[in-house]
């Protein structure tokens, strides 16, 4: 049984739920604004090439992004992001990649973005996540996503290879990226035994040692990327995350709640660069079998990393990074101010009819986008 023991004052734990409260509110609230916003620039944009509708796209999903790093990482003074191996190459290097990464929580893919935004506020917009088919049915999200290029995947249907495969010649086309998978499908968690002994079995029917950190990664994704991708990529990232608490004596399992408490001082991520040239010469042809056995290793080493981080050895010397202040905090004043702006209209053209009206509208765009993302994707 793994237990939280940390005590905070209850000044802390106002702040922190006051920031999540905020964060949370302002990000769902500023969605149907944004999404209305990208409408119109899209048909006011229709004369022009389409780059500048793509690049319009591209700055509203950065700047929404960066507001979410401003409630979950600029106003969070407990938590140090620190980063090992070839950060240098990740600052330095930009170009159409894979990053491979071990899934521990459902807050893995803010420190994606806390990765990129620590290149330069638009790298933030070429970030796109290969992610379960049932995130399309989020209302406002699931279609934004799809039109961003998040690349939807599904287990057990046979045309969703074919779908898969359309989505990544979509993301193909486009000027810059970085496709974010997570092997292993869903989060390691000490406590869902469930999913603990199905790895374990899907590990020794596949002849494989079992992992302990770290669930067994399925190959289909990384498969179906490299194959679409190949001719367009130029890197594949291996990322390795641990969370290191405060408490050295107790397991936390990370989480939105523990990360807004700051249960974690540090953040570890390891980064390790491959030119795709030598993913080429380590794989060979991307058949089943060297695949199979090159995320296998690749996932083994990550489970060893993490059983040092638990014995009490470290990756070596770190790399303390940290996040650039102004872009964040600009794109939450465009957002709070969206938002106001919008509720401002509203009461002041408020009667029955147009509450009405403006109920209607914001709903009906909720079912029309969700359904488009249903049928399209």
């Amino acid at each position: 049984m793994y237990k939280i023991e940390m005590k905070f004052s209850t000044s802390f734990i106002i702040y922190a739920y006051l920031r999540c409260f905020i964060g949370l509110t302002t990000a769902m609230s500023v969605i149907p604004v944004l999404v209305t916003i990208y409408f119109i620039i899209m048909i006011l944009l229709l004369p022009f090439p389409k780059d500048y509708s793509i690049y319009s796209e591209k700055f509203i999903y950065a700047m929404y992004q960066s507001m979410l790093i401003f409630f979950f990482d600029k106003l969070n003074f407990s938590t140090k992001i620190i980063m090992y191996g070839d950060y240098e190459k990740w600052f330095n290097k930009s170009g159409n990649s894979i990053l491979i990464c071990n899934h521990q929580s459902y807050v893995d893919w803010m420190l994606i973005n806390l990765l990129c935004i620590r290149r330069q506020f638009m790298e933030l917009s070429y970030i796109s996540f290969m992610v379960k088919d049932s995130l399309k049915y989020i209302p406002y999200y699931g279609y934004y996503f799809y039109i961003h290029g998040f690349i939807y995947v599904s287990r057990g249907r046979s045309h969703s290879l074919e779908k898969t495969k359309n989505q990544l010649e979509k993301l193909k086309k486009r000027p810059n990226y970085n496709l974010v998978i997570y092997p292993e499908g869903t989060c390691y968690n000490l406590l869902n035994e469930v999913k603990l002994q199905k790895s374990k079995i899907f590990a020794a029917k596949n002849g494989f040692a079992e992992l302990h950190n770290v669930l067994f990664p399925r190959f289909h994704g990384l498969k179906v990327s490299l194959q679409v991708l190949n001719d367009s990529l130029k890197y594949v990232y291996n990322i390795t995350v641990f969370y290191e608490s405060k408490n050295k004596d107790s397991v936390f399992i990370p989480s939105l709640k523990t990360f807004i408490l700051g249960y974690f001082e540090y953040i570890h991520i390891n980064i390790e660069q491959f030119d795709i040239l030598e993913i080429k010469r380590q794989i060979g042809d991307y058949d089943d079998d060297n695949i199979k056995k090159w995320l296998y290793k690749t996932f083994s080493q990550k489970d060893e990393m993490i059983s040092q981080f638990k014995n009490g050895r470290s990756w070596g010397k770190g790399y303390e990074a940290k996040c650039p202040t102004f872009p964040p905090l600009l794109s939450t004043l465009v957002c709070i101010f969206l938002v106001t702006a919008t509720l401002c209209i509203i009461i002041l053209l408020s009667t029955i009819k147009m509450f009405i009206i403006t109920t209607v509208i914001v709903i009906g765009l909720s079912v029309i986008m969700t359904m488009y993302a249903i049928i399209s994707i």
